[in-house]
This record gives structure tokens, C-alpha cells and sequence, in this order.
């Protein structure tokens, strides 16, 4: 089953190369568009709207348009912050800039004050869109920033924009409002307007969670959101045309890539809710059809977190034919490691034979010896290097960089602390996770506890 999905996996990258959509995220938009056209791309539960993958399109090109007028001149490489709440707009936005190769920051909706600052400082954004129902959280920043910043305030189609802020200090406020999108081309910008965008760009910046101090902006490029769409398309167990709902936000890659990113791939429908209610959650699945969310008691359940003591009595209770588990975090140089394969407990699953292949190329991942008290990683003394975990022993989750080179997060200091070098050969370079974890003989993978006391 494992051979069998990762030549599902290499045969779909092979076809997007082939149509020429692998190397950014806009031109895999467009031709997931193309195979798609109109059949439902995203049904708003809270905004009552639906957009096709046709009309999701035009949406995002008319974002485009906005951001090369002249008001706004936006260029490839340039970084936009955006604070909105799960809603149409914001694929709309974040496919339409991704068209004309500009870096989205994506800001965490619950931020207010200091901590906003911190992330907008950190982005080096320019510009932010904010959702008009986020004023009170952009406001609480102040209007002292380090460079001069334009805030492009949105409403929705339909939705007046309330009295923007008036200008002060670095800040200047703008009205982006529905009238002005909707005299813009839906046609779309040229290939040209994202020239010098690659795979290795980065599509977003998605903040930690702040576990080891200030949230940190994680660079996460455009071959990996194309990535993200392939892994999970297949061992997931979506089907073409299964909704899938999504409450988590929209800024957190769970939600943003794990479940947007194969949906544009499969064609299916996103069921989107603005935040996760319990009293309307059976409610949205039975009004959506929906059986292939994320975190549904239906049919499959895909996240992260679910406990091994519960996991067969949630499984029976909701009649779940398959969850799938993952391992993974936003600056990983890697793809996530996935159980499709329904192992309680486990995060993720490498076949052990390949594990021991692939022990020194760090594919998948590789757990090495971790001292717990000393908070560091356990080396041979003979020969300084690392030492690999047997079945069983608990050690640190390691990816290598096969070019040596990590995207890692903005700012080089905070990058140079997530890497070892020297692991298992002078001058390699790996990945540092932080993550204690153990595997069994079968190669299945168990989450145990943070490194240290970042947690």
C-alpha cells in the first residue's frame, strides 16, 4: 500500500509537470480551474455564498488587477499581509495575489496589540488587507511602525465598510471596497506578471504558535503547497466530489494547504464556516452533504491529535471508516508523514525496511538518540556523530536538507537555530524539530512530548 501510494503520488506530480502547473501555485490554480470550470469550489456557511472554481477564479484575477493599479503597485516578491476571518475572499485573495508573485503573510485573526505588531514587523509587508469586522485587533497595533505601511480595509461584496481609521504616523488607511473589484477584469493577468516566482519562493508566511518565545513568520513555498495537494490527495481518502468541511482558520496550514490545496486538486467542495461551532456541526454536515471533512464523524477524519484511548470508540461511534493522522509543522523542509493506514495513536507511517534505506537521507524523517537532560542531541564519541533510534527508543525527529539549503523562517538567526550539521557526515545539514517521537517494528510513528521546555 505504501509503494502503491507513492507512485500515485510521483505519476500526479508527473502530470502537472506535464501540463505545466508545478512550479507555482498560481499556474496549479488555474489549470485545477481548467479541469474543474464549473463545478462548486466553496460554500460560505456564515456568508451564505458559493463560488465555483470558475468564479473563484475571476475573483482572484480581479484581486490580481487591484494589486498591479497604480495605487497599489504591487511587484513580484513584494509581501501583503492579510487579517481576515475563513471566508470565499480569502482563497480568493491569496490565489489572486499568488497570480502576480507577491509572498502572503497570513495573520493569526486572534491577535491584537503587540503581538500583531510583532507579526506585521516581521512579515515586512507593505501592505495588509483587513477585514473590516478586524478593526478593533488592526487598531489596538498603533499607528508607529517601522516603515510606512497601506491598510486596504474590506468589507465584502454587499457589506458597507465602516469610517476607515484616519491616517497617522506610518499608517495609511484605504477603502477596498466591492464597486472597485467589480470594475476590474475578470480575465486573467498574464504568466509574465509572476516572473522570477518558482517553486522556491515562498507562497506564505505562516506564523508559529509561539511555543519558544514570539511567533516566528515560516517561509512556505510554492512546491510545497503543490506538494501538500499531491500527498493528500490520495491517502486521505478523498473522493472526487466528498465536501469537505473546514472550521479551523483559514491562516493555519491545516486548514489553508492540508484541506484546501487536494481539494483544488480533486475538484471537490469546500464547506467553509468562519469558526468551529458545536451546536451547528452535525447541522453543516447534513445541510452539506458533507463526508469527507476535516475532523467529520462521517466517513473520514483528517487532522492531528486525536488520542490513541479514544480513537477506536470515536471511530465506532461515528461509524468512521478511516482517520489519518499526520506529523508535520509549517517549517518542516519536508512533507508531512502520514497513517492512512487507521493505527491507533499513530501520527504517521514509514515502512520499516524503507526507514532503514533511507536512514542517512532523512526522507520521511529520522528519529536520533536525544538526551533529555542535557536538552541536546546524543553523539558518538569515536565519531561525533549522530545516533539513529532503534523500535521503541524515543529520539528527535531530523529531516535532511538534500541541497543543504532551508527555507526556513524570515530572519537567519531564527533559521540557524532549527539546524544541525555533521549528523551521520562532515558538512551534512538537517532539520531540527523539537519533537521527541518513537516508531514500532512496523515503521509506525508515535508523537511523545516537546524537546525541552518549549512547550
Amino acid at each position: 500500500q505504501y509503494e502503491a501510494m507513492q507512485a500515485l503520488k510521483a505519476a500526479t506530480l508527473q502530470q502537472l509537470a506535464n501540463a505545466d502547473a508545478a512550479s507555482n501555485a498560481a499556474d496549479f490554480f488555474e489549470h485545477c480551474v481548467d479541469r474543474h470550470g464549473d463545478a462548486l469550489c466553496v460554500s460560505a456557511v456564515d456568508h451564505k455564498a458559493r463560488y465555483s472554481f470558475n468564479e473563484l477564479d475571476a475573483a482572484a484575477n480581479r484581486f490580481a488587477w487591484w494589486g498591479l493599479s497604480a495605487d497599489v503597485n504591487l511587484r513580484p516578491l513584494d509581501t501583503v499581509a492579510l487579517l481576515m476571518e475563513n471566508r470565499p475572499e480569502f482563497l480568493a485573495i491569496t490565489m489572486g495575489l499568488a497570480k502576480i508573485g507577491v509572498t502572503i503573510a497570513l495573520l493569526n485573526t486572534n491577535l491584537t496589540g503587540a503581538l500583531l505588531r510583532h507579526a506585521v514587523e516581521v512579515s515586512g509587508a507593505r501592505v495588509v488587507i483587513a477585514s473590516a469586522v478586524k478593526s478593533a485587533n488592526w487598531i489596538s497595533v498603533g499607528t508607529e511602525l517601522s516603515r510606512p505601511v497601506d491598510v486596504w480595509w474590506y468589507a465584502g461584496e454587499g457589506a458597507a465598510i465602516p469610517s476607515v481609521p484616519v491616517d497617522e504616523g506610518s499608517v495609511r488607511n484605504w477603502k477596498l471596497d466591492a464597486e472597485r473589484l467589480a470594475a476590474l477584469p475578470a480575465a486573467r493577468v498574464g504568466r509574465e506578471a509572476r516572473h522570477g516566482v518558482d517553486a522556491r519562493t515562498p507562497l506564505y508566511y505562516i506564523f508559529t504558535s509561539g511555543t519558544t518565545g514570539p511567533s516566528k513568520a515560516a517561509k512556505f513555498s510554492h512546491k510545497r503547497f503543490i506538494g501538500a495537494a499531491v500527498t493528500w490527495a490520495g491517502p486521505s481518502g478523498l473522493q472526487k466530489g466528498d465536501p469537505y468541511y473546514i472550521t479551523l482558520p483559514l491562516y493555519h496550514g491545516n486548514a489553508g494547504v492540508v484541506a484546501v490545496a487536494p481539494c483544488y486538486l480533486l475538484g471537490n467542495p469546500i464547506v467553509l464556516r468562519e469558526k468551529f461551532s458545536a451546536s451547528n456541526f452535525f447541522k453543516d454536515i447534513r445541510e452539506h452533504n458533507v463526508s469527507t471533512p476535516s475532523f467529520s464523524p462521517l466517513r473520514v477524519a483528517i487532522g492531528n491529535g486525536l488520542r490513541a484511548d479514544i480513537w477506536s470508540l470515536i471511530q465506532a461511534r461515528f461509524h468512521i471508516t478511516q482517520v489519518v493522522e499526520h506529523y508535520g509543522s509549517t517549517e518542516m523542509p519536508g512533507d508531512a508523514i502520514l497513517n492512512y493506514l487507521n493505527r491507533p495513536g499513530s501520527c504517521g507511517f514509514l515502512p520499516a525496511e524503507v526507514a532503514l534505506a533511507k536512514s542517512t537521507t532523512g526522507e520521511g524523517g529520522v528519529l536520533v538518540r536525544y538526551d533529555v537532560e542535557a536538552d541536546a542531541v546524543v553523539r558518538d564519541s569515536a565519531t561525533g556523530f549522530c545516533i539513529p533510534c532503534v523500535a521503541g527508543e524515543v529520539g528527535e525527529m531530523i529531516m535532511r536538507l538534500p541541497d543543504g539549503l532551508y527555507d526556513g523562517y524570515v530572519g537567519d538567526a531564527a533559521t540557524r537555530r532549527k539546524l544541525y550539521e555533521g549528523v551521520f557526515e562532515e558538512g551534512d545539514r538537517w532539520w531540527s524539530s523539537g519533537d521527541l517521537l518513537q516508531t514500532d517494528e512496523l515503521g509506525f510513528f508515535y508523537f511523545v512530548d516537546r524537546a525541552g521546555d518549549s512547550f
